[in-house]
């Protein structure tokens, strides 16, 4: 899990890097402790914090074009994002693809919240199921996408 949770933080650094780098702005982001409630924390030239939340999914978007997101997660993020930060969400979708939410600007009313079966653990063999209330958010709600691949992510 370790391992996972190190190899999505790269991939995310390096995404966010290219995105700023774009606006000539400088982002420098630091991974938080594993099993902490936000996965990064991100400052932009200095000054414009972020709190981030990485998750890496596998998933058709031409069958279902929303993000899940456990209630508890979405409760904990907006919880533990500090004052001064936006709480940020980046999905890394099928090894190619990644979508960014501000929490803030999500349009609740646009979403599907409902109950979802999900695996108890994650990384887990035993695949036992557990029903917990779900956002989904509509992927045109992201602030942000683009594409990467494993090469260019891994650079």
């Amino acid at each position: 899990m370790e391992e996972q949770e190190l190899k999505d933080f790269k991939t995310t650094e390096r995404i966010m890097k290219n995105i700023f780098k774009t606006y000539n702005k400088v982002a420098e982001l630091k991974k938080n402790p594993n099993y902490s409630p936000i996965d990064a924390s991100m400052i932009v030239d200095g000054k414009h914090k972020y709190a981030v939340e990485i998750k890496e999914r596998f998933q058709n978007l031409e069958d279902y074009a929303t993000l899940p997101l456990k209630v508890s997660k979405y409760c904990s993020i907006k919880e533990n994002t500090p004052s001064d930060a936006k709480p940020l969400i980046i999905y890394l979708l099928n090894e190619e693809e990644y979508f960014i939410f501000n929490l803030d600007r999500l349009d609740l009313n646009q979403c599907m919240i409902k109950n979802w079966y999900i695996n108890k653990v994650e990384f887990s063999a035993n695949q036992q199921k557990e029903k917990q209330p779900v956002i989904f958010i509509p992927i045109e709600q992201a602030i942000y996408n683009g594409i990467y691949t494993k090469e260019n992510a891994n650079n």
